[in-house]
C-alpha cells in the first residue's frame, strides 16, 4: 500500500533518472531532441539528456493547479510551442522524447502529444517519465506513442526540488 506521501530523496532520483535513460537507449529508440514538460519534467530531462547525449532541449509549459493549488478540470498550455517555428528548431518531422517526472491522470500526456504531433507523426513521438500512477489515470494513453517509466505508485510525491506548500 502506498503512503499518503512520497519523500523523494535526491540520490534515489538522479539514479532513478539514469536508470530511466538506460531503459530508453535500451530500446534502440534515437531522438533527435527532447521536450521537457515544465516545470516538472525539466530536471528529469537533464539527466535524460546527458546520457543519451541530446543537446536539443525544448520546453512545454502546461499548468495544472490554479493559483489557489486546486487542479484544474483539464490542463493547459502555459507555453506552447510556436505556431510558425523556426526551422533552426527542427521540429518538422523529428523524432521527439516528451519528459515529465509522473504520469499522473494522463492528461498532460495526452496534451503534449497532441501538440507535438502538429509538427510531427504520433509514431515518432515517445513520452518518458520516472513515476507512473495507474490508479489515477483520468483518460487513456495516447495511442501510437511508446512509453517509458520506471516506477508505478498512486502516492503523492514530493520531489526533491519542490517546495511544499
Amino acid at each position: 500500500m502506498d503512503p499518503e506521501k512520497f519523500y523523494y530523496r535526491w540520490e534515489q532520483f538522479k539514479e532513478d533518472a539514469l536508470a530511466l535513460a538506460d531503459a530508453i537507449l535500451c530500446s534502440g529508440l534515437r531522438f533527435d531532441m527532447i521536450l521537457a514538460i515544465t516545470r516538472g519534467g525539466l530536471i528529469p530531462a537533464y539527466f535524460i539528456a546527458k546520457k543519451l547525449g541530446t543537446y536539443r532541449v525544448l520546453t512545454l509549459g502546461v499548468e495544472h493547479y490554479a493559483d489557489n493549488h486546486e487542479p484544474l478540470d483539464k490542463p493547459h498550455l502555459r507555453l506552447p510551442l510556436p505556431d510558425h517555428p523556426d526551422e533552426r528548431l527542427g521540429l518538422k518531422g523529428a523524432r521527439i522524447l516528451i519528459v515529465d517526472e509522473v504520469i499522473d491522470t494522463g492528461k498532460t500526456a495526452q496534451l503534449a502529444v497532441e501538440e507535438v504531433e502538429k509538427y510531427t507523426p504520433r509514431e515518432n513521438i515517445a513520452f518518458a517519465a520516472i513515476h507512473i500512477k495507474p490508479g489515477k489515470l483520468k483518460v487513456p494513453l495516447p495511442e501510437r506513442v511508446r512509453f517509458f517509466w520506471l516506477r508505478e505508485t498512486n502516492a503523492w510525491i514530493v520531489h526533491p526540488w519542490e517546495i511544499e506548500s
